[in-house]
């Protein structure tokens, strides 16, 4: 899991919603009401707003619980922007409890994990 989620970590950084999208499961459901669909067009918004964008994830913990993972961490944000931008790098970088990508094992393919959660009960985002 360490690797999927550092690789999908990646793919954000690089504004890259497609290749980002290869690691999103189609039941795909978080706290925030996003589904597979929603989150992507969230995440091309988000990172559309970054000239510059680099996110550290400290101290990452994996839990495999079969057919599951869940890979937590605290992320940090650099990035520079616009007012929007600020906002999400104040956000994220105040947030004590870290973010859980939660993962699920989709074959017997030991490469074929699909991101079906993302969690952190701190993060509260407005509806729109």
């Amino acid at each position: 899991m360490q690797l999927h989620s550092q690789n999908f970590i990646r793919q954000v950084e690089k504004r890259d919603i497609l290749g980002a999208g290869n690691f999103v499961a189609a039941e795909y459901h978080d706290d925030w009401g996003n589904d597979r669909a929603l989150l992507l067009s969230r995440l091309r918004l988000v990172v559309g707003s970054f000239s510059l964008l680099k996110i550290n994830a400290d101290e990452p913990d994996i839990t495999l619980t079969p057919p599951d993972a869940s890979w937590r961490a605290k992320l940090q944000i650099s990035g520079s922007g616009p007012e929007l931008a600020t906002e999400i790098n104040v956000r994220v970088n105040s947030l004590v409890t870290p973010f859980e990508f939660r993962w699920r094992k989709k074959s017997w393919k030991p490469w074929d994990w699909k991101l079906f959660a993302i969690r952190n009960p701190s993060l509260q985002i407005p509806d729109t």
